[in-house]
């Protein structure tokens, strides 16, 4: 175990515990503003307990105090590389993603629409289409995959975000985040 983790055997899980019941409770017993924030509120309980139980590192806490709050990103690329064993897994992965971008379109849709009778195919198509493209590039700079995220989908019908606005708030915080390191990291 790491030199952080004084808590006993026990702590980490109570404390992950805590976390999720919190998270829970408010998404589902929670009432108006407070709903849209239950991930936000619960991720800040477990880390006051996990600081408070003392399963935060010394050396860990150095490195963000050493951080600076605003810096550039600084990318990384090592090259190409490319192993042909590994295409068979590739194409495996692909189709899951692909099943998995599907299945977060269709579920977007019937939660925006509350008549909705079938999947807009055309639609659907574009969504997929957005994916792959967005994965081939992402993969030609060295990036990570991304895609639709069934389990958002989920979280939108739990707290009643849905508006498009939700979405781009989200995704200007999220390369507002990439330029502060102690967030980041």
């Amino acid at each position: 175990l790491e030199e952080g983790l004084r808590g006993g055997s026990g702590t980490p899980p109570l404390v992950a515990g805590v976390t999720l019941a919190t998270i829970v409770g408010i998404a589902v017993y929670g009432r108006g503003p407070l709903r849209l924030f239950s991930l936000m509120i619960g991720a800040a309980v477990g880390i006051a307990l996990a600081a408070a139980f003392g399963l935060f590192a010394p050396s860990d806490l150095r490195r963000l105090a050493e951080t600076p709050m605003f810096a550039l990103p600084l990318p990384r690329f090592d090259g190409w590389i490319f192993n042909w064993s590994l295409v068979p897994l590739v194409l495996l992965i692909a189709c899951v993603h692909t099943l998995d971008a599907l299945g977060a379109h269709v579920g977007a849709q019937k939660l925006a629409d509350a008549d909705w009778q079938r999947t807009d195919m055309k639609s659907a198509g574009r969504a997929i289409r957005a994916v792959g493209g967005g994965n081939v590039l992402a993969g030609l700079l060295g990036g990570y995959p991304s895609g639709l995220s069934s389990s958002s989908v989920g979280l939108s019908f739990t707290s009643g975000a849905v508006a498009w606005r939700v979405g781009v708030l989200t995704g200007v915080l999220g390369i507002v985040c990439a330029f502060i390191p102690k967030i980041a990291m």
